[in-house]
């Protein structure tokens, strides 16, 4: 009798054990499907394509036309997205021009040096951690009505646009605006290379200068976190790290725009040229490195004039300029360095349009020095023309602002 009511027991037991057992099961099953289905119904490209102005064609999406809400921010900094590939990923271009440099090669885009300074100067203000190495067509293509892309590389984070890629963009005009000349990764020839010249394609000797907007490709496992794609709600698949390439800092009464940053401090430079470009300088009497104890150069009036004006001087840090000369390669610019309390931006620096003009850059070429104006150019050092300084402060976290133009973040020094 004892042993029958203990097997009753037992038998009690497990059944209730296991309606325990599967309760919890369905529990956490239906809370796994649910964060599935909400993870999916977020993941960016999935996203993107609900939006009823994105067109597909042979299983990839594209944005076409002027008027599309195609914006997203990565890395603190603005970007259109231009597609949705086949596997998912997404490939998206900076929303500005970041500089102007030559393209300097005869063999091919992924050899050029432009496609060097991309990997390596822009690639570092990145998170690495939503990029997939990107699609690069190495083809040459001698017209415009005969692209191909039988020649692909796969072995880098970031690329220009290739010229398939801007005419599919056109529907009575595309959202990738340009004023001047933007390169396309697309190569004419051994001595040319396509271009987009005020909204047209054309082409430029490989040796010209011509603006960079750089593309990199989105993960197909990333996640929107908010945003709508519009431009004053755009997509964000990363959280907000604080301080960053791009972001606007008003100290005192001047506006600043951090344009790199290091382990210790924030690199800015002036929105706009000093006294709105009314302040002139020459450059030097003649031609010589940028030295701050030289008498009489640009150099030393930053250094000493303009530093000792400075309501806020006391939380700047000195930092180091690459001074080198320019000459084929990027990489030449760093190969001479010095320390300063105010710089001016060099070839290699991130150039933001801001409301400034024709200022001069810090590396020279022979005889000349370099100038900014709408791109790239040299000059006699000893013409006068309005600066754009360059100065670093400590990192910090800023409360005040939101790091736009609109809303900046606000230090005020007493």
């Amino acid at each position: 009798m004892k042993k029958k009511r203990k097997i009753k027991f037992e038998l009690i037991f497990c059944c209730i054990s296991f309606i325990f057992l599967m309760l919890i099961f369905l529990f956490y099953g239906f809370k796994i499907f649910v964060n599935s289905k909400k993870y999916n119904e977020n993941i960016l490209s999935e996203v993107v394509i609900k939006n009823n102005t994105i067109t597909k064609d042979n299983g990839i999406y594209r944005f076409k036309g002027k008027e599309v809400n195609n914006y997203i921010e990565f890395s603190n900094m603005m970007f259109r997205i231009v597609k949705v590939n086949l596997d998912g990923s997404v490939d998206i271009i900076l929303d500005e021009s970041i500089n102007s440099i030559g393209y300097n090669t005869t063999s091919d885009y992924v050899n050029s040096d432009i496609n060097k300074y991309l990997n390596d100067i822009f690639l570092s203000k990145l998170d690495k951690y939503y990029l997939s190495k990107t699609i690069t067509c190495n083809d040459k293509v001698n017209s415009v009505n005969e692209y191909t892309c039988k020649n692909k590389n796969t072995d880098n984070y970031v690329k220009l646009l290739d010229i398939s890629d801007y005419v599919n963009s056109i529907n009575e005009g595309s959202f990738i605006d340009v004023n001047g000349n933007m390169w396309l990764s697309t190569q004419k020839d051994e001595n040319d290379v396509w271009v987009v010249s005020n909204n047209k394609i054309a082409y430029l000797d490989n040796k010209s200068n011509a603006y960079i907007r750089p593309v990199v490709t989105i993960k197909n496992s990333s996640v929107v976190i908010s945003g709508d794609g519009t431009k004053e709600n755009p997509y964000k698949i990363d959280k907000n790290k604080g301080v960053g390439i791009g972001n606007y800092i008003k100290i005192n009464d001047d506006l600043w725009r951090v344009y790199s940053t290091s382990r210790k401090a924030l690199n800015l430079v002036l929105v706009d040229n000093i006294n709105h470009g009314i302040t002139k300088f020459r450059y030097s009497s003649k031609v010589t490195s940028y030295n701050p104890k030289e008498e009489n150069t640009l150099a030393n009036y930053l250094n000493e004039t303009y530093y000792n004006s400075l309501s806020y001087k006391k939380i700047l840090v000195d930092f180091e300029v690459n001074i080198g000369e320019y000459k084929d390669t990027y990489k030449s610019v760093s190969s001479k360095k010095t320390k300063v309390k105010v710089g001016i931006p060099s070839v290699t620096d991130f150039k933001y349009e801001g409301n400034s003009f024709s200022y001069y850059l810090l590396n020279t070429n022979g005889e000349e020095v370099y100038y900014f104006e709408d791109g790239l150019y040299t000059s006699q050092s000893n013409l006068i023309r309005p600066i754009r300084p360059t100065i670093a402060i400590k990192k910090q976290s800023l409360k005040k602002g939101k790091g736009t133009l609109e809303d900046p973040f606000i230090i005020e020094v007493k």
